[in-house]
């Protein structure tokens, strides 16, 4: 017989039931559909994430000097950042470079004090590397012509009861180690939906910073902006050998480890969820071919007679399991990029669970899912892997039979042995008739029971 042939077979064992056939693709389907949705959901989360938070505060890279990012102190402010800016620029993959001093302060308003994280940085370059220019919600933002000006975000403005034209002093120790202290004149209020932002930080132009910290000439960082967010490893390899032993250079996973350890979580749970609907369809899948195996037992049993070899009956009952996985592959992607799709243009609103979506940095109101195409191929190909791993068992069977023992039926088979296997009394009343012939119903194909048994298990 050629291939094609037992290809044949496949295709009408699998019409010969057809209800069966399409429940279980159905269920493949679906269950493919809701985990590209799911990877979907949980890419789009931790993509808005680091989107939000590197494009209104890091930036992707960040230039210190060496031992900067333990220790964040005055100390090590560098001189020259234009020459080293000039070098970081030169580097492929470099979109925007811009100096910055970074520290910390006490800010006063009218009536309220708060500590803040300030940011000197250079209006004009620093639109390169960030979007916060965009979140202003009052007044407008920083200008090299009024030095003087300060930018604050909307939680530190209500906070320190202040609107825009109103003063904010600040008072620090500045790195030779005397006082800063200046007064500054409210430019405007940005919002950028991150709590941990609006909260804490104040924006002052580089100048003014650079007065304030007695860091005239200097700057403590160097915020790069790369052409793609995937590239921050091997970019930061580069720069960290093109400028040598004196300078660290951190993406922004080290940058902001607690975002990093919130997608690392994310999808560790993802595979979580992954493995449990993996079993459930590995288990359902083998439950569908097994039964359809028992019901062509004699089918089977004829073939082999005729000389049909147990690995060619293997190979027909493997055709029906793949044939399965392919027909729920194609229609659970279909399915689930379709979903993905709709709320990828139309976003999930999560605005009433401010308070959840508040505990996980960078993540605003809306989510747009979003599918990726190495997370489809593996999916994909994980899902043929299991369906061929499913199909396994019940092709053993199918070959396992003799041509006599098929030929006689799988009644009789499953009967002798049933025969062997000791009686047990089961503790129902006389009345419990319909219980009784319930449990032989399982009994009758133990396997099958246990699959389905298992199944439900690992779906619990």
């Amino acid at each position: 017989m050629k291939r094609p042939i037992f290809l044949k077979l496949a295709v009408r064992g699998l019409l010969r039931n057809r209800r069966r056939s399409l429940i279980t693709v159905a269920a493949v389907a679906i269950g493919l559909a809701g985990l590209v949705f799911l990877w979907g959901y949980i890419d789009g989360i931790n993509r808005q994430m680091i989107a939000n938070i590197t494009s209104y505060l890091t930036g992707h890279v960040q230039v210190h000097q060496k031992g900067y990012h333990d220790d964040p102190t005055l100390d090590l402010a560098f001189d020259g950042p234009e020459g080293i800016a000039a070098r970081v620029g030169a580097q492929p993959g470099v979109v925007a470079v811009a100096p910055r001093i970074e520290g910390e302060a006490l800010a006063s308003g009218p009536e309220k004090t708060r500590g803040v994280l300030v940011v000197g940085v250079d209006p004009a370059r620093e639109g390169g590397i960030t979007t916060l220019a965009r979140a202003v919600k009052a007044g407008s933002y920083l200008d090299a012509a009024e030095p003087n000006g300060i930018l604050l975000g909307d939680r530190v403005a209500e906070i320190l009861r202040v609107a825009v034209n109103d003063e904010v002093t600040l008072v620090t120790q500045a790195a030779d180690g005397s006082i800063g202290a200046g007064r500054y004149r409210v430019r405007g209020i940005y919002d950028s939906g991150i709590d941990m932002i609006d909260s804490a930080y104040v924006f002052l132009t580089l100048p003014a910073a650079q007065s304030l910290y007695a860091l005239e000439g200097r700057a403590t960082t160097l915020a790069v902006r790369l052409d793609e967010l995937g590239a921050v490893p091997g970019a930061a390899a580069a720069l960290s050998d093109k400028l040598g032993a004196a300078f660290e250079v951190l993406g922004w996973q080290k940058l902001l480890p607690r975002l990093a350890d919130n997608v690392a979580f994310h999808e560790l749970f993802t595979y979580i969820i992954l493995f449990v609907v993996f079993v459930v369809v590995t288990l359902g899948i083998a439950n569908t071919i097994l039964m359809g195996v028992m019901e062509r037992i004699r089918e089977f049993g004829v073939m082999m007679a005729l000389g049909t070899a147990p690995g060619q009956i293997a190979r027909v009952v493997l055709y029906e399991a793949a044939l399965l996985g392919l027909a729920g592959l194609i229609l659970g992607n279909a399915l689930g990029l379709s979903i993905v799709g709709y709320f990828g243009r139309r976003g999930i609103d999560l605005g009433q669970y401010a308070q959840a979506v508040q505990m996980m940095p960078g993540l605003t109101g809306i989510v747009y899912p979003r599918a990726r195409t190495d997370h489809l191929l593996f999916l994909s190909a994980l899902l043929l892997a299991t369906t061929g791993a499913a199909s396994l068992y019940p092709a053993w069977k199918a070959a396992g039979f003799t041509p006599v023992e098929a030929i006689r039926g799988v009644r009789a088979a499953l009967g002798q042995r049933l025969r062997r296997l000791p009686r047990i009394a089961l503790p129902f009343p006389a009345r419990a008739l319909f219980a009784r012939i319930a449990l032989r119903g399982l009994a009758r194909n133990p396997r099958r029971t246990a699959l389905t048994h298992g199944s439900l298990g690992a779906g619990l």
